[in-house]
């Protein structure tokens, strides 16, 4: 893409941003302490309680779903963010501009934890059929790399939460974090 072509759609994105950040002031209010969105005017006035299929609070604003909390940062900092959001707890409804944070699309996908057809329960450790032992592994700049394999899942678990902190600093989610390990859950906080 030609750095005219990036101009263009920085400057249309500012524009779009100017235009939603104007419907909003007139039409929302916005509590940052509590993150609470509210419509003040026409059929749907009151806190804003829809949620899409993803979980997240939605508010149509020039004739679009709009994700509350893209359009609580634009309300609390007069611009959209330049990546993604991310809610801090996970709580995808939990629009406090405290909790939420810019990241890159990569920072976002670690904020989560094990994937539903996990059979460890554990984040970063899979279980080995053919040797019996669990495996850790992490994911650093689009890199797999592996934290070695344990007799147990909390030992592999305990080397995963190791990994995160030394690779993704304030920004990693740890077993610990999300309550999987819970004798270490008031370390991690």
């Amino acid at each position: 893409m030609s750095n005219a072509s990036q101009a263009l759609i920085r400057t249309e994105h500012a524009e779009v941003a100017a235009e939603l950040l104007t419907a909003a002031r007139q039409r929302l209010a916005y509590d940052a302490d509590s993150g609470q969105l509210t419509i003040l005017k026409g059929r749907s006035k009151g806190p804003i309680t829809r949620l899409n299929a993803g979980g997240y609070l939605t508010v149509c604003l020039l004739g679009k779903k709009r994700q509350a909390h893209r359009i609580a940062w634009l309300m609390h900092y007069g611009r959209l963010p330049a990546g993604d959001l991310d809610h801090i707890d996970r709580d995808r409804t939990n629009n406090r501009i405290s909790n939420l944070r810019e990241v890159s699309r990569e920072e976002n996908a670690r904020n989560r934890g094990p994937w539903r057809s996990n059979s460890s329960g554990y984040k970063g450790v899979s279980f080995h059929q053919n040797t019996g032992r669990f495996c850790a592994e992490i994911m650093v700049s689009k890199r797999r790399i592996n934290l070695g394999v344990f007799a147990e899942a909390r030992q592999a678990a305990l080397a995963y939460d190791e990994a995160a902190i030394r690779y993704h600093g304030e920004k990693a989610c740890t077993n610990a974090m999300l309550g999987l390990l819970p004798h270490l859950e008031a370390r991690a906080a």
